[in-house]
């Protein structure tokens, strides 16, 4: 990684705690679940194939 790559799965590290839903949800933690829910299965396997 370059130096102005952001860190993004670390960029919550210390500023939540990981143990409590709350936090979990505030942060938008479900938003890629309630996506995935409105999405056809078909596109959902699309996008893991891609990745």
């Amino acid at each position: 990684m370059t130096q102005n790559t952001p860190k993004i799965a670390l960029s919550r590290l210390g500023k939540i705690n990981s143990k409590s839903i709350d936090d979990f949800i505030s942060n938008n933690g479900f938003n890629a679940l309630e996506k995935s829910l409105k999405m056809e299965s078909v596109k959902i396997l699309e996008m893991v194939e891609k990745s």
